[in-house]
């Protein structure tokens, strides 16, 4: 009996051992998986850490005419990356990328003319320098979308327009993913180029025009001069012929006198 007894506080201590190191080692796993799940961001907010552009292009936008230009080709780069709030996904500061520091501003602080003067410098330079990474050309509606972009500002610039659109000029610009709107921030950001008309016309499928034939001239009349001098030429060869004849006729009467003559001798 006493045997048992020293075996059931043998297990008893043995377990009291045991019980702190494991409650040990739960509080640990524990705290583990707190950790891991706060350091997760939310999945929405993984997904918004990318973001789009789409190229809204039409002529006459705000009218009941407008017309979608299709069939331009548009190209994009990333010229400065953004930093983001971690909680709302605003825009805290963005930074030019090295491809581009020459041209570093203030992003953030530009007039819409002087983004307008630095979309042109950045567009010669990038066009220059083969350095737009990516394009695509706008379908029947006038749209041309790209996804999966890193933050940051990208510089867009339409490189080929078709033969119909040629009329309407557009001019480089640069958008932001994300954009704000009314304190909302949006990854699928649309842009809406603007454009001018230059007044050039270019037919789809331009066909030259035939000449026209020229007109046969009218006979031109003869000028007095002229039909004086060709009236006197037929005169001097009329009488020049009726001299001929006559000098003709005489030397034949004078062959047949001497003919004669020599009979009656």
């Amino acid at each position: 009996m006493a045997h048992m007894h020293n075996g059931q506080r043998g297990i008893a201590v043995r377990l009291c051992g045991v019980l702190p190191a494991l409650a040990a080692a739960l509080s640990s796993l524990a705290f583990a998986l707190i950790a891991a799940v706060v350091a997760t961001p939310p999945l929405t907010a993984q997904a918004a850490t990318y973001g789009s552009i789409t190229i809204d292009a039409q002529w006459n936008r705000d009218s009941d005419d407008r017309t979608a230009l299709a069939g331009d080709t548009y190209a994009i780069v990333r010229i400065a990356s953004a930093d983001l709030d971690a909680e709302t996904g605003t825009v805290r500061a963005f930074r030019t990328l090295e491809s581009f520091s020459q041209f570093d501003r203030d992003w953030a602080g530009l007039t819409s003319s002087e983004l307008n003067a630095a979309a042109k410098q950045l567009d010669a330079y990038a066009t220059k320098n083969r350095l737009y990474a990516i394009s695509d050309t706008t379908n029947a509606a006038g749209r041309a979308t790209f996804t999966d972009l890193e933050p940051g500002i990208y510089l867009i610039a339409r490189t080929a327009a078709a033969s119909a659109n040629r009329r309407y000029d557009c001019d480089p610009f640069l958008v932001s993913v994300p954009e704000t709107n009314g304190g909302a921030t949006e990854f699928a950001v649309t842009a809406e180029p603007k454009f001018s008309d230059n007044g050039t016309v270019t037919p789809p499928n331009p066909t030259p025009e035939p000449e026209p034939e020229p007109e046969p001239e009218p006979n031109k009349p003869a000028k007095p001069g002229s039909t004086a001098n060709t009236g006197a030429a037929v005169s001097v060869v009329a009488l020049a012929a009726i001299a001929l004849t006559v000098a003709a006729l005489i030397i034949r009467d004078l062959r047949r006198e001497r003919r004669d003559s020599s009979v009656l001798q």
